[in-house]
């Protein structure tokens, strides 16, 4: 059941949880243009930071593949489509109006009932998985020690965190950093978030060349990402929140496919595969990141919804910098501008 009867971003659910009611609660003050315009601000000032550290990190590992040249904006409704450009701002360097009939070969399988396009030119994409590959080379080059253990609790004593347990053993550091995609180790020390968990659908298909868009789409009026692939794509869904679990339930698939196979000159979808994915939603887009107010040696990073690639690479750096040098909260400019702690 829905609580709101137009298409969204988000799909919210009813739901009677405490935690649920006072982030909806929030989330909605914030909708308003002031915020929406500060936020447009900061997105553009720490992704670019973050796009600068990770096109330093292609230099060296050129497989990571991050492109620059943009990123698809297609529009399946003439009113949506007039409305952003009512809002654009003349020679607008940063959205590129797009000749549907001259670029339609560019979008590869989605060549149907599209009333509108723009490149959003200061976007970037990157592989994902290499990335993931090329960040492990890095740090083991580092020196860095992996885990593989399922932590479960932090051990405090005072104001500090001593300890961090897990299944197979308990490890002590000078430092702790939560970047899980759960609340349950914050929860466990009584800190608030103010984040809940949202869960999204990826579905991977297998095309043939001609089929595979030459850059990522972001379909506007269903709120979904089509990235391309060595094989085919990846569509990511829209964020659902509220009343979820960790099924993935196909009717809800099949509801999605079925939209989007208006939008595609093929009929058939050849091997489909589905995931349920979940990620932290804060309710006012700013992630969880800095020292905790009450246990000075633990840092969060978490709640980046799915902006985790447009803001980790930097913020990763500014919480090393907290840790290196003794520094709180307060003395980061950046953690005080992006941090969800100090946003009401």
């Amino acid at each position: 059941m829905g609580l709101i009867s137009k298409k969204s971003e988000l799909d919210i659910a009813l739901c009677l949880n405490e935690n649920f009611r006072a982030w909806m609660a929030n989330f909605t003050l914030k909708s308003t243009k002031a915020h929406d315009k500060k936020m447009r601000i900061l997105f553009k000032k720490f992704g670019k930071k973050s796009f600068e550290i990770l096109k330093e990190l292609n230099e060296k590992y050129p497989q990571i593949n991050f492109d620059e040249s943009g990123v698809y904006l297609i529009f399946s409704e003439d009113e949506s489509f007039k409305k952003r450009l009512d809002e654009m701002k003349v020679a607008d360097s940063e959205q590129e109006i797009l000749s549907v009939d001259s670029e339609l070969a560019n979008f590869g399988l989605i060549n149907k009932n599209i009333k509108g396009a723009l490149n959003l030119a200061k976007n970037a994409s990157t592989d994902v998985k290499e990335l993931r590959n090329a960040l492990v080379s890095e740090l083991n080059e580092l020196g860095v020690q992996f885990i593989n253990d399922e932590i479960y609790e932090l051990k405090t004593q005072g104001q500090a965190v001593q300890k961090a347990v897990g299944a197979a053993g308990e490890y002590e550091a000078d430092s702790f950093v939560v970047a899980s995609r759960n609340l349950e180790l914050s929860s466990k020390l009584g800190t608030n978030l103010s984040a809940i968990l949202a869960k999204f659908y990826t579905i991977d298909l297998v095309l043939s060349e001609d089929q595979i868009p030459k850059k990522p789409i972001i379909l506007n009026d269903m709120f979904a990402k089509i990235y391309p692939t060595k094989n085919g794509v990846t569509i990511i869904t829209n964020l659902q929140v509220g009343a979820i679990d960790t099924l993935v339930k196909t009717e809800r698939i099949n509801a999605f496919l079925n939209e989007l196979k208006t939008h595609l000159g093929i009929s058939e979808l050849k091997e489909p595969s589905f995931r349920a994915n979940f990620v932290l939603l804060s309710s006012n887009d700013k992630p969880a990141i800095g020292r905790d107010e009450t246990y000075q040696n633990l840092l969060y990073n978490q709640a980046y919804g799915l902006n985790e690639l447009s803001f980790a690479p930097h913020f990763a750096g500014v919480l090393a910098d907290l840790i290196k040098e003794g520094k709180s909260n307060e003395q980061s400019d950046e953690i005080l501008l992006f941090s969800s702690f100090y946003e009401g």
